[in-house]
């Protein structure tokens, strides 16, 4: 398609874009063409209009222009590539320059947020956006509705902490983690927002009685659904936590993990003998505790049983061949 450019002016000149209206840009003058134009070695075939628009924001950036114009152009270039952090950071410093109302670009951005839930750039433009209100109530319903629309949204799950970091009930968000887990076992994003949410409520690191209750929870999931990797991830991040201890070595040869761990294990092994969660987990545990023979034979059954990770199988195993 040929590119779309200003024509005369007319009586319906603002039914058109703002960047096709000629009486705007008097100012500007003729515009050089972008990389789309014919010297281009592989020209751009972009849709008619859009190079243009997003040349003449370049202009305004060179001129350092931050105009009502400009945050008008801006709103155009992200309506034709939501995707481009320049036309986002241009509307941001167009907005602070006129002191614009935040209240109506906080409207704006509800329904952007709508209609790109998977845009990271409109993510960042509604931190930006809150910040500058400094009002967060109704922000975690707002995020809900979104997550119910996609539970897995991984994006709504970062902003969801970023709000709590600035409302401060992490208190009330187990719960609703809870609900989310029940909802489907199967969200890792859910999984990991459940540690974020401890590692906030509780020092570092977790009393023990929050990492066993965690473990009996992770087990629970586990005999409900074997082949599910999330809780098995969730059950091993605990099981490592002991294992950073300076005194791992002492702490873990004496450690009894809850008898809860090693029965969850052993009854997936019976009922799926040849279940990769449940060998890697009780591989890593036999590592951890310093038992290199069953920490190598196990290893050595991942191989067989998980052909795509062979070879990290026996790079691992081959680790503690060396120290034994």
């Amino acid at each position: 398609m040929d590119e779309i450019l200003p024509g005369g002016e007319d009586e319906y000149e603002y039914d058109l874009p703002i960047s096709l209206r000629t009486s705007v840009w008097r100012d500007i003058g003729e515009i050089t063409q972008g990389e789309s134009g014919e010297s281009a070695l592989v020209p751009i075939k972009y849709p008619p209009g859009f190079d243009y628009c997003f040349r003449l924001m370049r202009v305004l950036v060179g001129r350092g222009e931050l105009s009502e114009r400009g945050l008008e152009l801006s709103e155009e270039a992200i309506s034709r590539n939501a995707a481009s952090y320049e036309a986002w950071w241009y509307r941001r410093r167009c907005l602070e320059n006129l002191g614009a109302d935040v209240e109506e670009e906080k409207y704006c951005v509800d329904q952007w947020t709508r209609d790109m839930p998977k845009n990271y750039q409109v993510w960042y433009h509604r931190k930006w956006v809150l910040d500058k209100l400094g009002i967060f109530e109704g922000e975690l319903e707002f995020l809900d509705e979104m997550l119910r629309e996609d539970a897995k949204n991984y994006n709504a799950w970062q902003m969801r902490l970023w709000v709590l970091n600035r409302v401060g009930t992490w208190a009330d968000e187990l719960p609703f983690v809870d609900q989310k887990i029940m909802e489907d076992c199967r969200n890792n994003s859910a999984w990991a927002h459940r540690r974020a949410v401890l590692e906030r409520l509780f020092e570092k690191p977790l009393p023990s009685d929050v990492v066993e209750a965690e473990i009996s929870y992770a087990c629970g999931q586990i005999s409900f659904a074997p082949h599910n990797e999330c809780p098995w991830n969730y059950l091993l991040g605990f099981v490592r936590q002991e294992g950073d201890d300076p005194k791992a070595t002492e702490r873990l040869s004496a450690y009894k993990l809850p008898s809860v761990v090693g029965d969850t294990v052993e009854d997936v092994l019976k009922g799926h003998p040849e279940c990769r969660f449940a060998l890697e987990a009780k591989a890593k545990i036999a590592a951890l505790r310093q038992d290199g023979p069953t920490a190598i034979a196990l290893f050595r059954k991942l191989q067989e049983v998980d052909p795509v990770r062979k070879y990290y199988w026996m790079i691992r195993e081959k680790a503690l061949t060396k120290k034994t």
